[in-house]
């Protein structure tokens, strides 16, 4: 058995921590094969489980990008100047900076792996093993002492490269409880250390053949080939799990001997299932006379599984055409589905027509699993007729079976046609044909489908459907697309929400800051920890903070979500080496390693003006009565400043404050007007002026003041631009970003800014400059039919009927003609031209 077969196996396993860790390795083992069962995991009942599900499968999704290699300890973005990078970042810095920033949350998650809650103990374990700290090895040590709590314990120390935590692993080998030997052999199955490979040869022998068999699973991942020899002996035992299990470590292993025990092997064997995976390691073998001998036999086998891995041997084998001929001639009428399927791939190189034949016949068959064989095969035969028969069949099939299988085929090929009908299948009434319709377009990449699956997005109703095209736009937008996905957030279907902010971290642009902030607060895990893993990815360290406030919560449920969102942003440091993706994050924490201590800022570099030192240490005392609620007495306080520094800004400021608070407007607008001047671009000012005018029912002076406010504002952020842009000058590309963060908090870029101001100066009677902005939001969403119907507004205010014609049959060829938005533009072109009578159109001006 395949190590990929039995990882699958292991996500039936009924501990959560077992289906975590398959799917770790599944993630690990880039093996394209397991993308389907990595997508059911995503809805795992665990949401542990459907996280990991998610993060292994983006993983496979995405290995040929990630540019960075794990073992690398430097990198750096590089630079447009004599070719010198312009950021330079220590990993291991960055980790240590990320782990300080959760270390007292950790620390609280340590001591909750000890206590009377098994459920949250479990969690907190799996918690520490995704933050990875050194510090708290101890905990989960003692944590292996709890029978409730020991799986997610052993996993997370697996995950340390510590003497420690391997010496306490390697215990559990001793252990008398069989569980717990099982335990220690899966978690120790990724180290690679002498010690423990020899620890784990040592058990070959056990008693228990189910521990044998999780002894040699754990050997094949050691990555030693000299344990060969030792795993070779158990191709005999009694067990056929081991058998099985030491056939899949000796073929990761690469014993050069395998080929020779297999042959060995066949004739004694008597069991149809070992036999069948004996046959079907046979991939890829070199090419011998007793290799041929025994395929010969083996396609003539009574068991079905064994003729249809033979055929599939056969057609892998670098072989003369006459020898595949020869051999797969006794199965030309086989009537076994997998069989069937197996001899259509095989025969594709060989004789097309007669494998078209074979598929064509399966494809017609009422058999359901024919079918489902059928286009299997489909997708490995490269025929373009076959993707459009695929693609016939995902039209008009109801099976779900048949179904899954043709989705996975359909992502093996590439073209317009298949893209057309993948776009036509997003409208399909069953749910099942658009969320496959869905992942096919994600997995192929198609930039033709983006705006299709944009647009089903807005349509779609079926929470599953909704997640599996935020799946796939995940892949596939960009900045741009923010507006249309931000709109599913508000879906009352959890899943739904965890899926869309999963979207718009891949985008991974500032822009997503105002809309991922709000959920941080959500009671459901995924959503949560997406939420938080967004923010933190974009450089919002004081999200570990707010998650860590969430751990003293009375609601138990708001302490566990919290405790695995602060595990996920603990993964992420294994990662930020991938600087594409994490750069933001790497440069925060960067900044962080270079805060200066108390006491050791240069005075002479860092002292403020003398004049606001000097009104900061005068409003002291005024500022005390204001904290306790002395209001009388600051207001005295600060009249008698007032005598000899009439012009104090904070003395007047505080004053009029204080006397708006206490509804005497006509003394809080005299101090508050004594400001005017003093200061620039102070927004509380002028939001106090607007409030004081407003209750004085100045409505205008109140416009103005407000008015006034937002000018302020714009003049603080010009400010910040202008800086960022200074640090780029200096090449501090870091540093820019963090500031174009901050800046995005304040003033959030809105990919529809020009249509939202076209239409407000459009309704204010401003055409040409409404006409403006209406064009620009058009060049930048050119099938917007909104946008469309708003220029024919403008068109027919402005007597255009021709353009107006122009536009009404733009949108009728975008939407048709029965769409509401075309109904509507006829309804203006009919009016238009009832109004012109027949006259000349003007020109725009």
């Amino acid at each position: 058995m395949s190590e990929t077969k039995q990882l699958l196996e292991m996500l039936r396993h009924s501990n959560p921590a077992v289906r975590r860790f398959a799917l770790q390795r599944l993630g690990e083992a880039g093996d394209r094969t397991a993308i389907l069962e990595l997508r059911r995991a995503t809805e795992d009942e665990d949401a542990g489980v459907a996280s990991q599900a998610e993060k292994s499968l983006y993983l496979l999704l995405q290995r040929s990008t990630v540019g960075v290699g794990p073992t690398e300890r430097v990198v750096s973005i590089p630079g447009s100047v004599a070719g010198k990078p312009v950021d330079i970042f220590e990993v291991d810095s960055l980790k240590s900076a990320g782990r300080a920033l959760l270390r007292p949350h950790a620390a609280r998650m340590a001591r909750e792996v000890a206590g009377s809650d098994p459920a949250l103990a479990r969690a907190c374990a799996a918690a520490l093993g995704k933050v990875r700290d050194p510090d708290f090895i101890p905990a989960l040590v003692a944590g292996l002492g709890h029978e409730d709590r020991r799986s997610e314990c052993a996993y997370a120390l697996a995950g340390f490269d510590e003497p420690v935590a391997t010496r306490a692993l390697l215990a559990l080998l001793d252990a008398a409880d069989r569980s717990a030997v099982r335990l220690g052999c899966f978690a120790l199955g990724s180290n690679r250390q002498p010690e423990v490979t020899r620890r784990l040869v040592s058990l070959l022998m056990h008693p228990d053949p189910e521990v044998r068999a999780d002894v040699v699973f754990a050997l094949g991942e050691c990555g030693d080939a000299q344990v060969a020899r030792k795993i070779a002996p158990l191709l005999d035992d009694r067990s056929d799990q081991v058998v099985l299990r030491a056939l899949a470590a000796l073929k990761k292993l690469a014993d050069p001997e395998l080929q020779g025990a297999i042959l060995a092997r066949l004739p004694r064997t008597r069991s149809d299932k070992i036999r069948a995976t004996l046959v079907g390691s046979l991939a890829g073998a070199q090419v011998e006379p007793r290799l041929l001998a025994a395929l010969e036999r083996a396609v003539q086998d009574t068991d079905t599984r064994v003729r249809a891995n033979a055929v599939e041997v056969i057609g892998s084998l670098a072989c003369p055409r006459e020898d595949k001929v020869r051999l797969l001639n006794p199965v030309r009428e086989d009537r076994n589905n997998r069989v069937m399927a197996n001899l259509a791939i095989a025969m594709g190189p060989i004789d097309p027509l007669h494998s078209l034949r074979v598929l064509s016949e399966m494809l017609n068959s009422g058999d359901k699993w024919e079918r489902a064989s059928a286009v299997y095969a489909a997708g490995f035969i490269r025929e373009q007729r076959v993707a459009l028969w695929l693609a016939n069949i995902f039209m008009f099939e109801e099976d779900a079976d048949v179904l899954r299988n043709t989705v996975s085929s359909l992502s093996r090929f590439r073209g317009h046609d298949i893209s057309e009908q993948l776009v036509k299948a997003l409208r399909h009434h069953n749910p099942a044909v658009r969320s496959g319709s869905a992942r096919v377009l994600g997995a192929l990449g198609d930039r033709v489908g983006r705006e299709a699956l944009v647009h089903a997005l807005e349509q779609e109703n079926d929470p599953s459907v909704k997640t599996d095209i935020l799946g796939a736009l995940s892949k596939l937008c960009d900045a741009s697309h923010i507006p249309a996905i931000a709109t599913v957030l508000k879906d009352s279907s959890p899943k739904v929400q965890a899926r869309g902010l999963e979207a718009l971290e891949q985008i991974g642009s500032v822009e997503i800051l105002p809309l991922v902030e709000p959920f941080l607060s959500s009671l459901d895990p995924r959503v949560k920890a997406n939420a938080a893993r967004a923010l933190w990815k974009l450089g919002q360290l004081d999200v570990a903070a707010v998650l860590g406030g969430m751990l003293h919560s009375p609601n138990s449920l708001e302490v566990r979500s919290a405790v695995y969102a602060l595990g996920e942003l603990g993964d992420t440091l294994e990662v930020i080496a991938d600087l594409r993706h994490y750069y933001l994050l790497a440069s925060a924490l960067r900044a962080r390693t270079r805060e200066p201590s108390p006491g050791a800022v240069d005075g002479a570099a860092q002292t403020p003006a003398p004049r606001i030192l000097a009104d900061l240490l005068d409003a002291e005392l005024p500022l005390r009565h204001i904290y306790a609620g002395r209001y009388p007495e600051a207001i005295n306080t600060l009249q008698a400043y007032l005598q000899s520094n009439p012009h104090s800004l904070p003395a007047n400021f505080l004053v009029g404050d204080l006397y708006r608070r206490l509804e005497n407007l006509e003394l809080a607008l005299k101090h508050l007007e004594a400001c005017r001047g003093a200061s620039e671009s102070f927004v509380n000012l002028d939001l106090h002026l607007a409030s004081v005018r407003a209750g004085l029912n100045d409505t205008s002076g109140s416009i103005h003041h407000y008015l006034a406010a937002l000018r302020s504002k714009l003049e603080i952020v010009e400010g910040m631009l202008a800086s960022a842009q200074e640090l780029l000058r200096h090449e501090r590309v870091g540093d820019a970003s963090l500031l174009l963060k901050a800046l995005v908090q304040q003033v959030p870029i809105d990919a529809k800014i020009h249509f939202k101001i076209g239409v407000q100066l459009l309704n204010n009677g401003i055409y040409e400059e409404a006409l403006t902005h209406l064009f620009k939001a058009l060049m930048a969403d050119p099938k917007d039919v909104r946008i469309l119907l708003q220029l024919g507004v403008l068109m027919a205010r402005l007597g255009q009927g021709m353009v107006l014609q122009k536009i009404h049959d733009w949108i009728v060829e975008l939407v048709g003609a029965d769409d509401p938005i075309a109904r509507e533009a006829r309804k203006l072109l009919d009016a238009s031209l009832e109004s012109l009578g027949g006259e000349e159109t003007r020109d725009i001006g």
